[in-house]
């Protein structure tokens, strides 16, 4: 059993973590949405990238879009977990979640700087 100052503690942990990880998650859309808007309107498509390339930027893009996965459960309200669990579960999830995201931003950055223009 807890003590009242460790469940309250607890509490304001995964309150802290709900609110970091909505502004993680936003952070996360804007600077992909950025970038590759301006690209996508440029014309440009992962098609263009040439073997090789064209799969690491997918490979990239897919761990963008687990690491958001992420962010997006480190930001949600909890539902049906105890306090202690659910507080694990998100200081996983907004861990993992930024490195994750942070590896895919840097893989598909990498393909598409590598491509010839």
């Amino acid at each position: 059993m807890t003590s009242p100052s460790t469940q309250e503690s607890v509490a304001e942990e995964v309150k802290r973590i709900d609110f970091t990880g909505t502004f993680w998650f936003a952070g996360a859309l804007i600077a992909t949405a950025i970038p590759l808007g301006g690209l996508f309107s440029a014309g440009w498509r992962p098609s263009d990238l040439p073997p090789g390339l064209v799969e690491l930027w997918w490979f990239g893009a897919l761990l963008m879009v687990a690491g958001m996965s992420g962010l997006v459960w480190a930001g949600c309200p909890v539902a049906g977990f105890p306090l202690p669990e659910a507080d694990r579960q998100k200081v996983v999830a907004i861990r993992a979640g930024i490195v994750v995201y942070g590896i895919g931003a840097v893989l598909s950055l990498v393909a598409v700087l590598l491509s010839p223009s």
